[in-house]
């Protein structure tokens, strides 16, 4: 549990970020990135990730040259990521990449396990932006999943 203070003139208040969910990142390398790629990418999904108050329970690197259309992983990494997932009690996987929608809701009925995509993910950010607001009712985020919130300290 991570406390952060809000300071103005005059004011301090202590908030507490507490992580609601638990996620494993996937980090899929689809082709011969720099050598950087997976170190680079590990850090901004945990970033996004602590943004939304999702707990990181592992991680996992997937080599993947020649994404499958239907599920973008293949059944062996597939088979991977479910059991690994599981132990670390996850309950969502967050992807690095993007996902179309037949591959996320593929990849859930696999495993058993709601799915978020890099994109989902930022999207769960700004729903509280007053632009977004109307088209935030259209978005079906996964169960396990809640727009980020921050309590007061008080409150915990």
């Amino acid at each position: 549990m991570e406390i952060y203070r809000y300071r103005l003139p005059g004011i301090e208040r202590r908030y507490i970020r507490q992580p609601l969910n638990k996620g494993y990142l996937v980090i899929v390398q689809t082709k011969d990135n720099s050598p950087s790629f997976f170190e680079e990418s590990l850090a901004e999904l945990r970033e996004l990730a602590n943004s939304c108050a999702i707990r990181e329970v592992g991680f996992l690197r997937a080599k993947v040259p020649h994404p499958s259309p239907s599920h973008f992983l293949r059944e062996g990494k597939l088979l991977e990521v479910r059991e690994l997932a599981k132990q670390a009690g996850a309950n969502g996987l967050i992807f690095n990449v993007d996902l179309s929608p037949a591959q996320g809701s593929n990849i859930e009925t696999f495993t058993g396990i709601s799915v978020l995509d890099r994109t989902g993910l930022i999207l769960t950010i700004l729903p509280a932006a007053p632009i977004l607001k109307r088209a935030s009712s259209r978005w079906n985020l996964p169960s396990f999943i809640t727009p980020c919130r921050v309590w007061p300290a008080s409150a915990a």
